[in-house]
């Protein structure tokens, strides 16, 4: 058998690893979404792969989100993915809705919405209730 390995020639199997950005480069791809979960701030949890890095936007209600003290992304970045979370301070009912993530990288976009619901609607006096 080992006279057998000592014949046969590796040299076709042994090949160059392909250039760089071949082989590192993968379109954008959301992994995580998460709905709202409260902790000292709301957060809409996020995990983000793609290389290179994609770049984030957020929207609201179809609306990009500027960030403010009361809305921001916190996140880290690894070396193949992002990890963070979309941050509110203090959401109401107002906030309520349909937030979007967009990553997109020279190789792709990618989008994924979830609903983030914070309050509920206070009671609204002009519909009147009977029982009072």
């Amino acid at each position: 058998f080992l006279s057998f390995l000592s014949s046969v020639s590796l040299l076709p199997l042994l090949r160059f690893p392909p250039h760089p950005l071949c082989w590192a480069s993968v379109p954008p791809t959301i992994v995580l979404l998460g709905k709202p979960v409260r902790r000292h701030d709301t957060c809409i949890e996020f995990t983000v792969r793609g290389s290179p890095h994609p770049t984030l936007r957020w929207f609201y209600q179809d609306k990009e989100i500027s960030h403010t003290e009361y809305v921001r992304p916190d996140m880290d970045i690894y070396q193949d993915y992002l990890e963070g979370c979309l941050t509110f301070k203090n959401p109401t009912h107002h906030n309520n809705g349909n937030y979007t993530l967009e990553a997109s990288n020279y190789l792709g976009v990618a989008t994924k919405t979830v609903y983030g619901h914070f309050l509920d609607k206070p009671f609204d006096s002009k519909k009147g209730n009977s029982s009072i």
